[in-house]
This record gives C-alpha cells, sequence and structure tokens, in this order.
C-alpha cells in the first residue's frame, strides 16, 4: 500500500469502514490461561513449532479459523452495493499501478510488445480485518496468490483483471507472488513480469524518425461494472519516472478509464452491462540513430557513386559495371528494411527516401546507357533503317543487309580462318572490265556490298530465304570481337559518329548538374516530413 493510514483505501472511494473483528480462539485462550506471554524467548519458539505464533494464528483465523469461514472464489458484493440505489449500483473499486520500468522488445512486423513492468493491484476485502492488538501487534500478514484469480494454490480472493488485447496472458507473463493484507481489510498486490500486448501501432509513417503509440487495455474478464470499477493507482515516483525516460518519450504513459456497454438477456429482465476497461497509452521513441548510419547516409553515398559515373568516358569499361553495382546496392537495402516493416497501404518516410533513390539510380543507369548509344552510333539516323521504311521494302532489302554485315566482318576480322577464305573469295578479278570496277567504286561510296560480295553471299547462304542464317552466322563473329568506335566502313560512318558523340558528351554535361541538383531538391522535401 501506498499509505500506513487506517482505512485509507476506503475513505478514498467512499466504502465503509470494514468493522475490526475479535478473532480470539481457543487456542489463545490457552495460553492467557497457562500464563504464556510470549514475552520469552523459548515460549516465543514454542509457539512458533506449535503453530500458535501470532502471524500463524492470525493466518489461520483469517481462512482457516474455526469461527471464521472464508471462500477464496467469492465476494461479499453487498459491502461494495452498501448506500446504493436499487438499479444503480457500483461495484468494488480495484486500484491498478503499473510502473513501465523499461522496453525489453518492440516488433511492428508481428505487432508484438514487449514491456518490463511492475504491476499493482489494490481493493479491499472487509473479511480480512483483526484487531492487531489480538495478535501480537502485527498489523499487515501475507497470503500467496498463484496465477490469476481463482488459481489453484491462491489463498484468498483477486480480481479477475486481464490484459484485453494480448498476445500473451497475465498469468503467463507476471510473476506469482504474495499479496500484503492490512488488518482494515486493504489488500495489496505487486507483481513483477511483462506485459506483452498485441497493439495496433500508430505513428509509422514516419519511420525510423516515428513516435509509436500502443494503447494496452485491462479490465476484468467476469465482472461488470456492477461488480468491479476501475481506478488509477498514485502517480509514479520520481526514480521511477526516471528510469521511463531512459527508453520513453517525456510523459510517455496517458492512462483513462473507459466503459464498453453491451445488451444482455439475463431472463428477468434486458439491462445494460457497463464493462470498464483501463487504457494504458504507450508512446515509444525508436532510436533513429543506427538507421541513419546504416541505411540513410549509405544510400546518399550510393547515389553519389552512380552520379559519379558521369564523369567517367563512355570509353571505359567500368561505368555501365559502377552505374548497375549502385542500383543493385539501392534495391538490396530497401529489401533489408522491407523486412521490418510491417505491409501496410500508407508509405512510410523510409520507403519514400528509397523509392526517390532507386529512382535516381536507374535514372543514372539509363543514362549511361543513352551516351553509350550515342557514343559508338555510326548511322545518319537516330531511328532504325529497318524500321523507318515501309513493312513491304524490308523483305526485299534483307539479303542487302545480310550481305553487308558479311562484308563489314570481313574487313573488321581477317585474323579468322573462315573469314579469311570469304575475303579471298570476295577479292576483286583482276580480268573484270573497266565497268564492273567503275560500279564498285559507286557501290563502295554508297556502303553498298560489291557484285562480287553479292555473289559470295548467295553462294553461301542460297536465296533470299535463308537471309536469316546470315544474320545469325554474322552477329556471332560480330560478338568474337568487341567492336570499336574508330572501325569504320567509311568515311560518312566517321562523320556520322563525330556527330553522335557530340550528343552523348552534352547528355553528361547536363546529367552532370541537373541530375544532382534534382535529387537534393527531391531529398529536402521528403525531408521536410519529419522535421
Amino acid at each position: 500500500m501506498k499509505t500506513d493510514e487506517p482505512n485509507s483505501f476506503a475513505k478514498r472511494h467512499n466504502l465503509p469502514i470494514p468493522p475490526i473483528i475479535s478473532r480470539k480462539t481457543r487456542r489463545e485462550r490457552r495460553a492467557q490461561e497457562s500464563n504464556q506471554t510470549g514475552e520469552e524467548l523459548d515460549a516465543i519458539i514454542e509457539q512458533a513449532k506449535s503453530g500458535e505464533d501470532p502471524n500463524a494464528r492470525l493466518r489461520s483465523d483469517l481462512v482457516l479459523g474455526e469461527d471464521t469461514y472464508y471462500d477464496r472464489n467469492s465476494y461479499p458484493w453487498e459491502y461494495a452495493w452498501q448506500g446504493d440505489a436499487e438499479g444503480n449500483k457500483t461495484g468494488l473499486p480495484v486500484e491498478m499501478d503499473i510502473n513501465f520500468h523499461r522496453v525489453f522488445d518492440v516488433d511492428v512486423v508481428s505487432t508484438h510488445l514487449d514491456l518490463i513492468v511492475w504491476f499493482e493491484l489494490n481493493w479491499v476485502d472487509p473479511r480480512l480485518t483483526w484487531d492487531p492488538k489480538e495478535y501480537g501487534n502485527h498489523s499487515k500478514t501475507w497470503f500467496w496468490i498463484n496465477g490469476n484469480a481463482g488459481g489453484e494454490m491462491s489463498e484468498i480472493w483477486t480480481p479477475d483483471i486481464e490484459l484485453w488485447n494480448l498476445d500473451e496472458g497475465l498469468a503467463d507473463s507476471l510473476e506469482d507472488a504474495y499479496a500484503v493484507v492490512s488488518y482494515d481489510g486493504s489488500v495489496s498486490w505487486n507483481r513483477p513480469g511483462h506485459l506483452r500486448p498485441a497493439c495496433k501501432y500508430k505513428g509509422l509513417e514516419r519511420f525510423p524518425f516515428d513516435k509509436l503509440e500502443c494503447t494496452i487495455e485491462l479490465g476484468s474478464w467476469s465482472y461488470s461494472w456492477m461488480y468491479l470499477t476501475l481506478a488509477k493507482g498514485g502517480p509514479v515516483s520520481g526514480d521511477q519516472k526516471q528510469r521511463e525516460k531512459a527508453t520513453m518519450v517525456e510523459d510517455p504513459i496517458s492512462c483513462e478509464v473507459k466503459v464498453y456497454s453491451t445488451q444482455m438477456w439475463d431472463m428477468l429482465n434486458e439491462e445494460s452491462l457497463m464493462w470498464p476497461v483501463m487504457l494504458y497509452n504507450v508512446t515509444l521513441e525508436r532510436a533513429w540513430q543506427p538507421y541513419a548510419r546504416d541505411y540513410i547516409f549509405s544510400q546518399i553515398l550510393l547515389i553519389i557513386i552512380g552520379f559519379s559515373a558521369f564523369w567517367l568516358p563512355p570509353s571505359c569499361g567500368e561505368r555501365m559495371g559502377l552505374s548497375i553495382t549502385a542500383m543493385l546496392a539501392s534495391i538490396t537495402s530497401d529489401i533489408v528494411i522491407a523486412a521490418n516493416l510491417p505491409q501496410a497501404k500508407a508509405m512510410t518516410w523510409f520507403q519514400k527516401f528509397s523509392l526517390l533513390n532507386s529512382s535516381f539510380t536507374f535514372l543514372s543507369l539509363m543514362e549511361s546507357v543513352v551516351v553509350l548509344y550515342f557514343f559508338y552510333k555510326r548511322s545518319d539516323t537516330i531511328v532504325p533503317k529497318h524500321s523507318s521504311k515501309p513493312m513491304h521494302t524490308h523483305t526485299s532489302k534483307s539479303v542487302s543487309g545480310a550481305k553487308k554485315y558479311i562484308r563489314r566482318t570481313i574487313l573488321m576480322a581477317p585474323q579468322s580462318n573462315s573469314l579469311a577464305q570469304l575475303s579471298n573469295s570476295f577479292a576483286l578479278s583482276e580480268e573484270g572490265t573497266r565497268d564492273e570496277q567503275l560500279e564498285e567504286e559507286i557501290r563502295e561510296e554508297n556502303d553498298e556490298p560489291s557484285l562480287h560480295s553479292v555473289e559470295t553471299a548467295q553462294h553461301l547462304y542460297g536465296n533470299e530465304r535463308h537471309t536469316d542464317r546470315a544474320r545469325s552466322s554474322i552477329a556471332m563473329r560480330d560478338a568474337a570481337r568487341a567492336l570499336d568506335a574508330d572501325d569504320f566502313l567509311n568515311e560518312g560512318e566517321a562523320i556520322n559518329n563525330l556527330k553522335w558523340k557530340e550528343y552523348a558528351v552534352k547528355a553528361d554535361y547536363f546529367s552532370r548538374f541537373w541530375f544532382p541538383l534534382a535529387y537534393s531538391i527531391a531529398l529536402a522535401i521528403i525531408w521536410k516530413e519529419i522535421t
């Protein structure tokens, strides 16, 4: 109890003061007749051995005495109803006080919360009163309570207070303990243990800079308002408050009593049964520093690394690898964080941050792809020739394209034995006429395959129906040797490549300035949500 003033609990809740009951027994009368005063040490030890010491006699007389009958499964409700009008009866007040010692575990994915608490209940039992003078001036005694209400080893009646939104019941999460009973009938039952509710967390939108709110509901499972009412115990002491600040925000706990109403038919009349519930609103402030160090800062560094690819020359092979690595690292970080969050419709702050980073790493990768495409491009138009012409002309020109690929492969890969044979077969005949040589020169200027190349292609691959086979074979030969931007077939390709290189350089100049600027602006916008 929080005070030693007699009948303090009854006075606080306007209950009748239980009368002090004289509990002299035959054993005490025999002790008086034999002049055993209990003052001498030998007499005290003898009384303890025979079970006649004051505390043993007190416990026996309260619940097992010859002149008393105590039922630990019932309570004299008429005591609580004394003075109440019929139809407006109010139950026994039960004070509840919880000292939240520390946070043991928080799991937002499984909506699990584990708190280490000291759980205290206070009530009055008018059957447990005595006169201290009759029991060696003992003003307190102790009775064992096992589990929750109605435990097999419990010695006295206890209210059946249970955690309504439970992940684990109080009987399993709190330790069994003795209840302290004062001579005025006041009972104080204080137990250490864990409080494990299933929470519906509020405030996850600002993760990892969030303050989680969880409502803990405690109330009687069997007794309605007419039998039990709940009240908040005394305020938390200064030392306890100081311990709470280490794990919770300032003023982290608010407490209120809420009453639920239900309609039930009791065979006689229809009455509204009110069920009182004590609501503890617990606020937890997340330690955001580990997330800032391990995830947010590393994500920003990955973005900077991705942007650094804009300063690498397109001919550098590590440019694409750098962009791809930055994007994969950003996606991996997002997957790791997603495993620590529940599935919800609303996006958290970190999910917005990860989406922003993934978007910019993807854009950085695509920028590198575009720059490399322009840097090595040799044609005079950005649209492929086969797609810029009508569909009916595509088939008629397919053989010509295959022959051009054959000619290009021969010129660029003379070291291959099979290609060398083709090159020998494509050599111009020294006996050719002047007209044929002039036509060859015109075809070369127009970037068209020679007549001998056409004849050889038709000899190797047959007619136009086998052009797909020609394309496949030539593509395999191209893959055997990496093409370079300086490998041009004619002056036209070199001029076209210079033109497209200018676009690649301009794209890099644009990206070096605007990509970091756009990312900084977007980051400032989402950062404003948590400030």
